[in-house]
């Protein structure tokens, strides 16, 4: 028995048995002519059609952070096909506010693909101040810093003298004034500050006095 596939986009195959990828979704139509070569070279033709789906394509992006208040839109693109999200929502495309890992499955007959992401609420700045601080080697209380849980990306911290004279800064939230200027211990009194930050979320800026004590 001779066998002659094709499978409608440009490839045969004379195997019994073959296996065929389609690369390029569609509906095509496959002939099979089987000839029997020891009846008379007796030869007979079927037809099949076969229709060739997309795999849905999803890319909702990076990991993002928002600020209270704010939405962002998730849009699994794929107009047509089915969707279906982690909040049971059955649209292309969703508008969320909170933090949450968030994920999509999109079908399109037979074919599924899915994709997640992250979704991080950034809230307020919130921060204390300390009115006093001790540089006295006894490991309390040691450092004049801004204290705050919240994310910060952008910072400035400056002191002043009681002459206005600026006598420290730093740009790191982490760190603060420990007492000293220019290697030398300052002296005990009032000092008057100012400290700028800032998240995606807003901008603060604080002054106010702090005391030095030893």
């Amino acid at each position: 028995m001779l066998y002659l596939w094709d499978f409608g986009d440009g490839t045969q195959d004379t195997l019994p048995t073959p296996s065929h990828t389609f690369t390029t979704a569609g509906t095509y139509t496959v002939s099979l002519i089987a000839t029997d070569s020891n009846k008379c070279n007796i030869a007979d033709t079927a037809y099949l059609t076969i229709s060739v789906l997309d795999v849905p394509v999803i890319n909702l992006g990076a990991d993002q952070k928002i600020c209270k208040g704010q939405n962002v839109t998730l849009d699994a693109g794929n107009a047509g096909m089915s969707h279906l999200w982690s909040t049971g929502a059955t649209t292309q495309s969703i508008t969320v506010t909170d933090s949450s890992l968030y994920w999509v499955n999109v079908t399109n007959g037979p074919c599924t693909s899915s994709d997640t992401v992250s979704i991080t609420l950034t809230e307020e700045i919130t921060y204390t101040i300390p009115n006093v601080f001790t540089p006295n080697g006894d490991n309390i209380n040691e450092l004049f810093k801004l204290e705050s849980p919240s994310e910060i990306t952008e910072f400035s911290g400056l002191i002043f003298n009681r002459w206005g004279k600026k006598v420290f800064e730093w740009d790191n939230p982490v760190s603060g004034w420990n007492g000293m200027i220019e290697n030398a211990s300052a002296a005990d009194g009032v000092y008057y500050y100012i400290i700028t930050f800032k998240n995606q979320c807003g901008e603060n800026e604080v002054h106010g006095t702090v005391t030095l004590m030893r």
